[in-house]
């Protein structure tokens, strides 16, 4: 009896010393902010950077406490050594470049998407072409409250398994939330973080919007080699 109930006082303090985490975007109307995707490759054959700005706005609180949100790719950076290519967009000259490399890049280029966001991250009926890496929040939490170092799971792509696609809280504070990840990722123009290769890292989010306010992101890809996605 005496080893029964010290068996469930432990379970209990072990349940009490990892609360659940809820984690809502908590956001307020004509908010402001650009998140960076900065990419390097380094491989036997490829040495490039790839850089895209997004700016954000928070058009309006929707009565649902979803946000209507607009999202404008404004600036993209592309360097390839073995193309031998610099392409800055801020650049009027480099703007009148011609290669098939660059063609995608400058199509995305002030190409705007407005889509209402829930407060989980999840976007509502995105128009075509819109992709979570230019949303807000590059990625979704969990709809219902989590405990410490559990996992959740998350994919659109039907081609995907979502088990490979986890999130978990590592730590909490007044100062930072931090966010584990493994996620499929795919090295195409528009720097989409769905299909292909593995990529795992983390995210770190202000403890008061539940925005990224950095990330990282590795994996090793089988014909162009180490691959790093820093997110601010």
């Amino acid at each position: 009896m005496k080893s029964n109930c010290l068996f469930f006082l432990t379970v209990i303090f072990l349940i009490s010393c990892n609360p659940k985490v809820e984690l809502k975007l908590n956001l307020e109307k004509d908010f402001t902010t650009t998140t960076t995707y900065d990419i390097i490759v380094k491989g036997r054959t490829e040495h490039s950077q790839y850089k895209i700005y997004v700016d954000h706005l928070v058009e309006s609180v929707l009565p649902n406490n979803s946000y209507q949100v607009s999202s404008v790719i404004s600036r993209i950076i592309y360097k390839s050594k073995s193309d031998n290519i610099y392409f800055d967009s801020n650049k009027p000259e480099d703007l009148e470049l011609q290669h098939p490399l660059l063609h995608e890049q400058k199509s995305l280029l002030n190409r705007k998407f407005t889509y209402e966001l829930t407060s989980y991250g999840e976007i509502v009926n995105p128009e075509q072409g819109m992709k979570q890496t230019y949303s807000i929040l590059p990625f979704e939490f969990s709809p219902k409250p989590i405990r410490m170092g559990s996992k959740w799971y998350h994919s659109k792509d039907p081609l995907k398994n979502s088990r490979k696609n986890w999130f978990s809280v590592n730590a909490k504070n007044e100062k930072t939330v931090k966010i584990e990840a493994s996620q499929s990722a795919s090295m195409n123009a528009a720097m989409s973080l769905l299909g292909g290769e593995q990529a795992t890292g983390f995210y770190y989010l202000d403890p008061e919007t539940n925005l990224v306010k950095e990330g990282e992101l590795r994996l090793k890809h089988e014909v162009f080699g180490d691959m790093v996605i820093y997110i601010n």
